[in-house]
């Protein structure tokens, strides 16, 4: 091969790399080509949100960049001030650890949102529309838009939508892994509000604007982007959402949107954020989280805390008629209450310094030690998304998301400072080199994971007998 017949197979390729990069960052805006993403069949319709795992870890990646370099890096500092403590290890694990169970739940859970779509559609149906005519992209667009819209309202005034939908808002941080934090739970609480558009849209539209719209919705969760004018009162922004994400009284119940503001704006539920150019006495910073914080990283706490609540309350309440209420009213609703509660009762938020975020300090080994294990996680988490449900056997799949589940709770425990959980986490670790073991005599793994699982056994082992010897000096002290 020449030297032209070189360069022209780099710029070839320079070319497919940048090209790959533009269509992936403009998904994430929904800046999309009705064309390239018109279907006649919706079996056709690409896994546009897998697709866009990496362009997930490049703008988390950025943002993380941006917060070094930014003010000496004081966004990063643990500091109680507006400006600072804006990523944490922990709650980083947290809120991808729910994204990748809410992925993993595919394999376990009825899709109930596609499939009663399908059913309404074919068998009850008002009209029959052409998918490939750009006017249909178009009404597909506002209508899932407005669909969304109404669920995430119902996901927040009703309570038992809302123990689902609360996943999302548990992190009482703000950036681009916040918006990973999902419910396993959410599409049971969805699907009656997507049954309007089965009457006229063609389910290859609905499922392609719907991950569109969900896309959109990633890149405004994040602090390092201010207001942005005239587009607050038209689209969805990451200042728009950050009220949204607010526990303030004056961000309660605002801002619903999905893609764009204007359904906030003629229902009612749009709120600006108070920043400047205000006034400085009008000016209040966003809290974020929920009015009554949770304190924990157990995965399982986070996904169930709140199911777990309505149903006790709605067992013990009297009457079948407040039963009711507890399940379908608001999540701040009691006896001589509104439907969706009182501001009054939601905790005031001091507007010169912010809430104590729930952060038990933990060593930068025991951080080193988590943020490579969960590395190796997300590797196997995305290895297998790459199949759909039915694809691979089941107990591989069962393993795998047991591995998965037990390791972030494992995580879990560690940043709650449990006194088992060192304990746990070297069980947890052998158990996982005998697994591997028993995969690798079943050819199901290559014999070159001995070099993962020497990693895995020895890196614990120090963990372990590192967290004994600190115990027996904090023994001898007292």
């Amino acid at each position: 091969m020449n030297s032209t017949s070189i360069s022209d197979t780099l710029q070839f390729s320079a070319i497919d790399v940048l090209k790959y990069i533009a269509r992936g960052v403009g998904r994430l805006f929904y800046v999309v080509s009705p064309n390239e993403t018109t279907f006649s069949h919706y079996k056709q319709v690409p896994d546009y949100i897998a697709e866009s795992i990496p362009f997930f870890v490049m703008t988390i990646t950025l943002e993380f960049l941006t917060l070094v370099f930014k003010d000496g890096g004081k966004g990063l500092r643990k500091l109680r001030l507006w400006d600072a403590s804006r990523f944490s290890v922990n709650d980083v694990v947290g809120s991808v650890g729910a994204g990748m169970l809410q992925q993993l739940s595919k394999f376990f859970i009825y899709n109930m949102s596609l499939n009663s779509y399908l059913y309404v559609y074919n068998n009850f149906r008002l009209v029959d529309l052409d998918p490939t005519n750009l006017w249909v992209w178009v009404l597909g667009f506002f209508v899932i838009d407005l669909g969304y819209y109404l669920f995430h309202r119902g996901a927040h005034e009703i309570n038992l939508f809302w123990a689902a939908h609360v996943v999302h808002h548990s992190s009482e941080y703000y950036n681009q892994t916040t918006a990973l934090r999902q419910s396993i739970l959410q599409s049971y609480t969805s699907w009656i509000f997507d049954l309007p558009s089965a009457l006229f849209l063609p389910p290859s539209l609905y499922v392609m604007h719907k991950q569109f719209n969900t896309l959109f919705q990633y890149w405004i969760h994040t602090e390092v982007i201010g207001n942005l004018g005239p587009l607050e009162y038209i689209i969805n922004t990451p200042s728009a959402h950050r009220v949204h994400h607010g526990r303030n009284q004056y961000c309660i119940d605002k801002n619903y949107a999905g893609t764009l503001i204007i359904w906030d704006i003629l229902f009612g539920t749009f709120e600006l954020e108070r920043t400047p150019p205000l006034e400085k006495n009008d000016i209040e910073p966003v809290a974020f989280g929920l009015t009554h914080p949770i304190n924990t990283f157990d995965p399982f706490t986070i996904q169930f805390h709140h199911l777990s609540h309505v149903l006790k309350t709605c067992w013990s309440a009297k009457g079948v008629q407040n039963k009711f209420k507890v399940l379908f009213y608001g999540p701040g609703w009691h006896d001589d209450t509104p439907r969706t509660g009182l501001l009054e009762e939601i905790p005031p938020i001091a507007k010169d310094i912010p809430p104590q975020k729930y952060d038990p300090s933990v060593s930068f080994g025991i951080n080193i030690y988590v943020v490579f294990n969960f590395a190796v996680l997300i590797v196997v988490n995305g290895l297998i998304l790459d199949f759909n449900p039915g694809q691979l056997d089941f107990s591989i799949v069962l393993t795998t998301t047991t591995y998965i589940f037990s390791t972030l709770t494992v995580f879990g425990w560690i940043f709650d400072l449990k006194s088992f959980a060192i304990e746990c986490e070297f069980i947890r670790s052998v158990f996982v080199c005998g697994v591997i073991e028993f995969a690798k005599h079943k050819s199901i793994l290559p014999q070159q994971m001995i070099i993962f699982q020497v990693l895995q056994f020895a890196s614990s082992l120090w963990l372990l007998l590192t967290q004994r010897k600190l115990q027996g000096k904090s023994n001898k002290i007292e």
